[in-house]
């Protein structure tokens, strides 16, 4: 942990320890027209307001963000959780924010997590502190080049998306309607991660409190165990793992984006396949001579994943494996 994240952390813990006592002397200072206490109320909030201008400017410079998940249930007392709770739901929690980042950043759905979207999403335990119990959390804001061209600081960052994300999940958590279209265009890989938190959860009995304070704003969450039990009953019966089937075809390719990483290929039956690259199968085809401009004749080996969401669509994702030019 950095001294700079230290110092954040530091007066975050300051800030929530004070915030209590400033609302407090408000109440008092709406039922009491007394100067003095009027006087004291005013200089203990402009206190407060420099010192959370502070801590904005402080996570701006090390482009970090705090979460603070606050647990509840029956086996969490003030400042105590056992182990196999905590360690599943820190667990549970970061594969969520890395499968949805790995789900933002690529249409190619894959069953391994690249060390890219890895290290952008990285969440660091800084600090366990009581209220029930709390897991105060930092994520940095790295520039890893998913999104080229973008500073780090900005909303379009990979991490940003993904704990955006994660948070319009758990907004939309007691609605069914709204949690499946939240969910309908991530990939299955991270819609069995959101499954699995569910069902730690469900299984531990826990309730939680989810509290983002980013660069620039602050989002609370609260997820009632119940609306838990409903999410994750919605996602139980969902396929975890997608079906793969390897297909060859023999064609021509007719077009190609590498900007969205998929390329048209038409078949000796005139059927037209998308299909899926990642960026580092891009090399692969430049050097095959791969080339709409050319018809020229190709065998096309792929995987082909077929999956259901939860919502009830059939879902089918051509990925590209190997393409050879026919003599």
């Amino acid at each position: 942990m950095t001294k700079g994240v230290n110092q954040i952390i530091d007066l975050k813990f300051f800030i929530d320890k004070i915030s209590p006592a400033v609302e407090e002397q408000k109440q008092i200072t709406d039922n009491n027209t007394t100067f003095g206490e009027h006087f004291v109320y005013s200089f203990n909030e402009l206190s407060l307001k420099q010192l959370e201008q502070e801590l904005q400017e402080q996570q701006q410079r090390e482009f970090c963000d705090i979460f603070e998940y606050r647990l509840m249930g029956k086996e969490i007392s003030y400042g105590s959780i056992p182990a196999e709770i905590l360690g599943s739901f820190l667990n549970n929690l970061q594969k969520v924010v890395s499968r949805i980042a790995q789900s933002i950043a690529t249409e190619v759905p894959s069953s391994v997590i690249s060390n890219d979207i890895a290290d952008a999403t990285k969440l660091n335990v800084q600090a366990f502190a009581p209220g029930s119990f709390k897991i105060i959390c930092s994520s940095f804001r790295p520039d890893v080049g998913v999104f080229n061209g973008m500073p780090p600081i900005n909303e379009e960052n990979l991490t940003f998306k993904a704990n955006q994300k994660l948070f319009d999940l758990l907004e939309s958590i007691s609605e069914q309607d709204s949690l499946l279209n939240e969910v309908e265009d991530l990939n299955p890989y991270a819609i069995s991660a959101i499954a699995e938190l569910f069902k730690s959860l469900k299984k531990s009995e826990i309730e939680v409190e989810a509290t983002w304070q980013g660069l620039n704003h602050k989002t609370t969450k609260y997820i009632e165990n119940k609306n838990i039990v409903k999410a994750y009953d919605m996602f139980s019966n969902f396929e975890t793992t997608p079906k793969e089937i390897e297909e060859t075809f023999k064609g021509n390719v007719i077009a190609i984006n590498v900007e969205k990483n998929y390329f048209e290929f038409k078949d000796e039956n005139s059927r037209k396949i998308k299909v899926d690259f990642d960026k580092r199968a891009l090399d692969v085809l430049k050097d095959k001579g791969v080339n709409p401009l050319f018809e020229k004749l190709y065998d096309l080996s792929i995987i082909k994943l077929t999956y259901t969401t939860p919502s009830g669509k059939m879902k089918e994702i051509n990925n590209f494996l190997t393409i050879e030019p026919m003599e």
